[in-house]
């Protein structure tokens, strides 16, 4: 079984040598994206019955897990933005937060905004902070890794409530998503350089009123969540003409021990929506699936690569290193989920949807913060910041 899962990881590893082979023999990529997406057009041109149910399953997908649940929360961020809420939580949370890992207290600005708003906005905000000089380069390239993370409603919401059936299975895969997030800035913390204290400046200045707030939310979240809706619809066929293919269908087909996680891990991969339902909707055993689950958001799949890399691309930030940072902090995940779930999931009764916890499991909100505060205490207390 573990023999699967390390050629799994090779597979993304020679992807990513493949990719900087390329890069370094001058091969043109527009050469090498001309040829991916003239066999997408030729599928479409062969199968068109299958890519038009692709892309009804990715929009049903969408409007029904990803839209009752993100729409509402980004008008409610949104908000939250405009009336400086987060530069507010910066101000109160920014000690906690960054003096542990060794940030400025600017950067906890983009770390609160991911940790509540999920991908890609820690990525967005972490690049504002940059082109504004509140941080240095090496700063950016750090706080990347951390501020990138899946939000709390995608993962309690859309994952747990409307995938999984039980949000606290959503609450597992978000404590192990947020420590795992910690602990590779504490990986990554290097020798301190001087960090400015500044706060970032307020969003906006001009003062506006109730209404205009609201209706600029309403459409900034509209154009923010027909967007991820669009990510969706796209990568559910990428995902469909992959898994349909006859070639894949022989790969997929054999007898292999688990090799159903491989193949959840595989589409997982390139899209976290689609992978997440994928993964959820599989036979695996729910301890695994809810490994495999906080892996993929952790990682956050090629789809959330491309949208990250939309904001840090001209910043001479290096995509690879960003990628297998992503890899370890899935790798960490899915050692925290495994934790979690031998001391949560004491008593479960699994048949396809019927799914019975102990009372136990109401306390994990409150575990997840308890465990991150001890965290972040113990981490001041050994360093003696100032």
């Amino acid at each position: 079984m573990y023999g699967i899962y390390i050629l799994c990881f090779l597979i993304i590893f020679l992807v990513i040598i493949l990719g900087k082979q390329m890069k370094e023999r001058g091969i043109n990529i527009n050469t090498f994206a001309t040829i991916i997406l003239t066999i997408i057009i030729l599928y479409f041109i062969l199968s068109p019955d299958q890519c038009i149910k692709a892309s009804i399953k990715g929009a049903d997908l969408f409007v029904n897990s990803i839209l009752p649940s993100l729409f509402p929360f980004m008008v409610i961020c949104n908000m939250l933005m405009h009336f400086n809420g987060i530069n507010i939580y910066s101000k109160i949370i920014g000690p906690i937060i960054c003096k542990p890992l060794r940030l400025s207290k600017a950067s906890s600005f983009a770390i609160v905004a991911s940790f509540i708003c999920g991908y890609p906005l820690g990525a967005k905000y972490s690049t504002d902070l940059y082109e504004n000089k509140y941080i240095g380069h090496e700063e950016y390239s750090r706080l990347l890794n951390i501020a990138s993370n899946a939000g709390p409603l995608f993962i309690i919401g859309a994952i747990g409530s409307s995938m999984l059936g039980n949000a606290t299975f959503g609450y597992i895969i978000l404590a192990a998503n947020y420590i795992s997030a910690i602990i590779i800035g504490i990986l990554t913390i290097k020798k301190r350089s001087p960090l400015s204290s500044e706060l970032p400046p307020m969003i906006d200045k001009k003062e506006k009123n109730i209404g205009e707030i609201l209706k600029l939310s309403i459409t900034d979240a509209l154009t923010g969540t027909l967007t991820v809706g669009g990510y969706v619809i796209f990568f559910s066929l990428l995902i469909t003409i992959i898994k349909d293919n006859n070639l894949s269908k022989m790969l997929f087909n054999y007898n292999i021990e688990n090799f159903e996680s491989i193949k959840g891990i595989l589409l997982g991969s390139i899209d976290l929506t689609n992978g997440a339902n994928l993964i959820a909707t599989s036979q695996l055993d729910l301890t695994l699936k809810l490994c495999i689950l906080s892996f993929i958001c952790s990682f956050g799949s090629f789809s959330v690569l491309a949208q990250v890399n939309s904001f840090v691309y001209k910043h001479n930030i290096s995509m690879i290193k960003y990628l297998l940072f992503k890899i370890l902090q899935g790798v960490i995940s899915v050692i925290i989920c495994y934790i979690i779930c031998l001391f949560t999931l004491n008593s479960i009764e699994t048949f396809n949807t019927g799914v019975t916890l102990t009372s136990f499991s109401y306390f994990i909100p409150t575990l997840i913060i308890l465990v991150l505060s001890s965290i972040f205490l113990l981490l001041d207390k050994l360093f003696h910041l100032s």
